[in-house]
């Protein structure tokens, strides 16, 4: 333990140590359960990310083979 824990128990019963660090606890839990909730929307949109990028490149390719075409029956 740390000095700055020592001094939050100082003074306080089992009890209310007990109720401090279930406090602690709750906050962990909820900022563990925030960061897997952002990090499901980061993978969400890496993933569309990727679509739209095979896509963009597909139209590429499709807008290329195109003038490709064009330029042959010149």
């Amino acid at each position: 333990m740390t000095d700055d824990h020592k001094d939050e128990y100082a003074g306080k019963t089992d009890h209310e140590v007990i109720l401090i660090l279930e406090s602690q606890v709750q906050n962990l839990l909820a900022n563990l359960d925030k960061t897997e909730k952002q990090n499901e929307r980061l993978t969400k949109t890496q993933g569309q990310i990727s679509v739209v990028r095979m896509v963009f490149m597909g139209v590429i390719l499709l807008i290329g083979s195109m003038v490709m075409m064009m330029s042959l029956r010149l």
